[in-house]
């Protein structure tokens, strides 16, 4: 899913540690997401959490890991 404003893409990866498999649902957002540089907006990037959080469109996941465009 990718209509919310500020996300360009949505995947789902499973993460293996200490032998339990868990659902993590990564968003990769165009929106500066480290205080202290230059165009971090609080207020966008907290509401871009909520928004994901609280999105019933990508099934179960226990975690969110948010990262920049173009990172991997």
């Amino acid at each position: 899913m990718t209509s919310l404003q500020g996300v360009t893409r949505t995947w789902m990866e499973w993460v293996f540690e200490h032998g339990t498999a868990t659902a993590e649902l990564v968003v990769e957002t165009d929106l500066q997401i480290q205080p202290g540089l230059a165009g971090f907006d609080e207020a966008a990037f907290n509401e871009l959490i909520d928004r994901v959080a609280t999105a019933n469109a990508w099934g179960h996941y226990d975690r969110i890991r948010i990262i920049p465009t173009g990172a991997r």
